[in-house]
């Protein structure tokens, strides 16, 4: 299909913003006037172009809502448990454990991976971020460092092979017509690939972060999540100095015991997606109402309400930024471009990224990253999977000869889930990530940037050289 101004329209748009990002500034602005620009060539109208604006943002949010409400009852549950210090006294056997920052980045690692692939990376980020990430941060890991292995680690290495609950090789496999499981196979082990490089790097780079002062010494440990970030002041709820709560030591006990419950009956269940993460925040309000009331009686009729308000503060505070710039880069994809545009728009990424099959040379290697680049591109919508179809379909096309389908296959997968499940989009699940390490999503995209390339390359080559 053509171009149309539109289509030029959003591709400038989209390197704006990635430039904006890149120069470790803001992102709002220019994702906001990218979609007033969309609107306005789409519909060739300066009120439609503004109206475009709150319509992308409102899907958007809907879009985005289910990652604000775990993040706000996680948080919600953590105030309950540092009203009585019981979090204090749960983080007691994780240090045993948690020795030093290596010990803390290779326990982070395997955990997050381990859990991740059975039950994606959007439920267990909250089970992570609510006990391992303030344990490895008290004990010197940098916050940065943190987030960007749990990031690697779950929405990288785990979802981009999916290889246990199978619904990225099965979208891939369904469009080129090849065998399951022999994506399943090859994803698996590029993006295992892909993961260790990844890491390798990130285990390097962290030697060289400094913990500023917003993570000095003496404050790391606390369930960073949690800190009141109102008026621009951190509570320092976890002061050891505090009396333990009646109830800290009967909740220390049950949180992880019913936290580890969840997760049998999530295996036992077969229970995974949005199903697991509805489990988890379910269970999360529960054990809110129960800390509180053991902990203050009828008092807890009010202050369970507050940790439940001290919850979404949060989540707004922390996601609010994310919803304009994934409201442009949403319009990528068909379906969104047409409930906000209407029905006739197109999916400007998806059609983009079309074209570039075109300039692509008829090089094994070449064609293995033309396809990469394509996979990468269709994952900025951010989601990762909705350029399944796209890339098991290029691989056909593109294959054959040279380079076997399945190969290429695969490393559309990894390269579309890679960067949309998420680790390089701002706007993908992985902003729960910087939500529990308390850093910048943007800049935990930019630091995650050099490892991620260098890992899908690698996996690229090594793809190549084995099959």
């Amino acid at each position: 299909m053509a171009w149309t101004i539109s289509h030029w329209v959003y591709l400038l748009g989209a390197i704006v913003v990635l430039f904006t990002m890149l120069r470790r500034k803001g992102v709002v602005v220019p994702s906001i006037l990218a979609t007033f620009c969309l609107g306005l060539t789409y519909h060739h109208s300066i009120v439609a172009g503004i109206g475009t604006i709150f319509q992308a943002s409102l899907f958007s949010a809907q879009k985005l809502f289910n990652i604000y409400l775990i993040i706000a009852v996680m948080v919600g549950l953590l105030k309950t448990l540092e009203a009585s210090q019981a979090d204090r006294l749960m983080l007691r056997p994780i240090e045993r454990w948690i020795v030093g920052p290596n010990v803390a980045f290779c326990i982070l690692a395997i955990v997050t991976f381990a859990l991740s692939v059975f039950f994606w990376p959007a439920p267990v980020v909250p089970l992570i971020g609510g006990l391992l990430i303030p344990a490895a941060i008290r004990v010197g890991l940098h916050p940065m460092a943190t987030a960007m292995v749990v990031s690697l680690a779950g929405h990288g290495m785990a979802l981009g092979g999916d290889v246990v609950i199978q619904g990225a090789p099965k979208l891939t496999a369904a469009s080129s017509g090849l065998p399951v499981e022999t994506i399943i196979l090859r994803a698996g082990v590029l993006s295992c690939v892909a993961g260790i490089v990844a890491l390798s790097i990130t285990f390097f780079m962290m030697r060289r972060m400094k913990t500023n002062g917003a993570f000095r010494a003496e404050r790391q440990g606390k369930p960073v999540i949690a800190q009141d970030m109102l008026n621009g002041n951190r509570l320092s709820v976890n002061d050891s100095s505090r009396p333990t709560g009646k109830s800290a030591l009967g909740m220390a006990i049950l949180v992880p015991i019913v936290l580890v419950a969840v997760v049998v009956v999530m295996v036992w269940q077969h229970i995974t997606g949005d199903a697991a993460t509805a489990l988890l925040g379910g269970t999360a309000a529960l054990l809110i109402i129960l800390g509180s009331f053991w902990s203050e009686g009828w008092k807890a009729l009010d202050t369970v309400v507050q940790h439940f308000i001290d919850g979404f503060v949060f989540a707004f505070k922390a996601m609010g930024p994310v919803i304009p710039i994934a409201g442009f880069f949403l319009l990528g994809s068909p379906d969104a471009s047409q409930a906000v545009l209407g029905e006739q728009a197109r999916g400007y990424l998806f059609d983009i990224s079309m074209g570039l099959q075109n300039v692509v040379a008829d090089f094994p290697f070449v064609t293995s990253l033309g396809i990469l680049t394509i996979g990468m591109l269709t994952g900025l919508d951010g989601s990762g999977f909705s350029g399944l179809p796209l890339v098991g379909t290029l691989a056909i096309a593109m294959g054959g000869g040279e380079v076997d389908p399945a190969t290429l296959a695969s490393i559309g997968q990894i390269g579309a889930v890679w960067t949309g499940g998420g680790t390089l989009v701002a706007w993908s699940p992985i902003v729960a990530i910087a939500a529990f390490a308390n850093v910048s999503i943007t800049e935990l995209v930019r630091k995650s940037f050099l490892p991620v390339i260098t890992g899908l390359l690698v996996a690229t080559v090594v793809g190549l050289i084995v099959w």
